[in-house]
C-alpha cells in the first residue's frame, strides 16, 4: 500500500474533506491495520467486535512498521477509528489499553481522557447534526 498525501487530495475547495480521499485511501488504510492487527483493531462494520482503547503513542508505534505511508494518513485513520460510540463505550475510567500485538500495556484510561472523549465526540455529533439541519433548509428552499 502506498498513500500519497497532496492538499489537492485531502481538501476540495468547497467541501472541507475530500470524500473520495477519504474512500480509498483513509478507509483502506484502517482495514489495512485490521489484517495487520487484528488483536488491537476492531475490523470496520464487525458489529460483534468491540473496539479496545489503543496504547497511547500507538502512530509512532505503526509509523516506524509503515514508514511508506504518509504520517499524516495514519493519524486520519486512527482520529477515524477512534471516534464514534464504540470507541467511547470502551475508554471507560481504568479500561486497559492495548498494543498492536494484542499485550496490555501498564496504561489506562484515566478521567480526564475520559472527559475529553465524551466532549469530542459530543462536539462532532453537534457538527453532523448542525450539517444535516443545513442541508435540510437548502432542500426546502430550492
Amino acid at each position: 500500500l502506498l498513500f500519497i498525501i497532496t492538499r489537492e487530495n485531502l481538501v476540495s475547495k468547497h467541501r472541507g474533506l475530500n470524500m473520495s480521499f477519504w474512500s480509498e485511501t483513509v478507509i483502506p488504510l484502517r482495514e489495512e491495520f485490521f489484517k495487520r492487527w487484528p488483536k488491537a483493531f476492531a475490523q470496520r462494520g464487525n458489529k460483534l467486535h468491540s473496539k479496545i482503547p489503543l496504547k497511547i503513542g500507538i502512530h509512532k508505534d505503526i509509523e516506524g512498521l509503515m514508514p511508506e505511508i504518509d504520517p499524516h494518513v495514519i493519524g486520519l485513520a486512527l482520529s477515524d477509528y477512534c471516534q464514534g460510540t464504540k470507541y467511547l463505550r470502551a475508554s471507560y475510567t481504568g479500561a486497559k489499553r492495548i498494543n498492536l500485538d494484542g499485550s496490555w500495556t501498564e496504561e489506562k484510561v484515566t478521567k480526564e481522557q475520559r472527559l475529553a472523549h465524551i466532549e469530542k465526540e459530543r462536539k462532532r455529533t453537534e457538527t453532523l447534526k448542525k450539517r444535516w439541519d443545513d442541508k435540510q433548509e437548502k432542500g426546502e428552499e430550492k
